[in-house]
Order: C-alpha cells, then structure tokens, then sequence
C-alpha cells in the first residue's frame, strides 16, 4: 500500500501564489525567485508579459535558459553562448541579451524553418501531380492508319498480295508452269 506525502504549507502556497500571479509589482526577488522557479514556461511568459515598469530578467534568465536548453538542447545552447561571446569579443562592447528574447527568436526561426520545409514539400508535391498528369493514360478517338491497306476478312493484305505476284513470277515457278502446260497438251 502506497502512502501518499501530503503537501507542505509552503507548497500549497506556492501553486497558489503561481495560480494567482500576474503583475508582480514590488515583490523581493528572492521571494519571487523561490515561486518563479517552479513555474512552467506558459506561466513565466504570463509574468512576464502582465508585469509592468520592471524588468525581471535578472531573476527569470537563469529559468529561460533552462527551459531553453530542456527545449533545443545542450548543444544548441552552447553553440548561441558561444556565438554570444564572440559577437562581444568582435564589437569590442556589451552586449545585452535576455534568454525570453533567445528562446522567442529561436521559436520564431524554427516556425519559419518549418513553413520554409512546409513549402518546399508542397511545392513538391504539385510538381509530382503534374508529373503524374503528364504520364497519364488518355483515351484518344480513334485514329485512322496512315497507310490503308485493303483486307477483305478472308483476303490478304497488300504486302502479301505483292509477295505472291513476285513468287508467281519468279523463273522456277514459270518453269514449273510452262512444264505442266506442256504436259497436258501432250
């Protein structure tokens, strides 16, 4: 039998502090870091877009960044930290950067990456409709020959009839003629 862990008071306060959040306003960042670190990315999103007039990125980079890497990757991450660096290198000043702002531009790039995939695959796709248009069986009319040939359902055709004239007048069958006339005659 499985005993389930009540939840602490200090628990309880914290999902309803999430539950309830919205403009933040004065709240001390350590307090607020102990409750926004429990928070998915759709609720962060929510604070940070309903809290005015107070930039909360010092206590909120260090979960973007995570829920950045849980989303893209260790690698992923690494390779923007490492872009990051030597863009400051190369400008020779600061750059500031917040991981919200990574994390949507990322989402931005891959939606278009995605759409970008997506067109290409459409375009595909109707270049291969047209291809198997083009290679489709049609019914025609029918179409007459254009050389007639004349057949009479038992008779042969003209290319036969000029094989036997030629056979008929060939000199072993003239002979052969001549040989059987001269024999009735006889």
């Amino acid at each position: 039998m499985e005993t389930t862990k009540a939840p602490s008071l200090v628990e309880l306060c914290i999902e309803t502090a999430i539950d309830n959040l919205g403009d933040v306003g004065d709240v001390d960042f350590k307090f607020l870091e102990q409750i926004l670190s429990h928070c998915s990315k759709e609720q962060l999103m929510h604070i940070e877009k309903r809290t005015k007039g107070r930039d909360l990125s010092p206590v909120t980079d260090k979960f973007w960044k995570r829920i950045f890497r849980q989303e893209f990757g260790s690698k992923a991450t690494d390779e923007l930290i490492q872009n990051i660096e030597e863009a400051k290198k190369m400008k020779q000043k600061k750059i500031s950067y917040t991981w919200l702002k990574l994390y949507q531009a990322k989402l931005k790039k891959l939606e278009e990456e995605e759409n970008e995939v997506g067109e290409r695959v459409k375009r595909l796709y109707e270049k291969d409709g047209a291809r198997k248009q083009s290679r489709q069986v049609r019914v025609c009319n029918k179409v007459e020959p254009s050389r007639k040939r004349k057949s009479n359902f038992g008779g042969e055709t003209q290319p036969m009839s000029k094989v036997r004239k030629r056979f008929q007048n060939c000199l072993e069958v003239r002979n052969a003629r001549a040989m059987k006339t001269k024999k009735a005659t006889n």
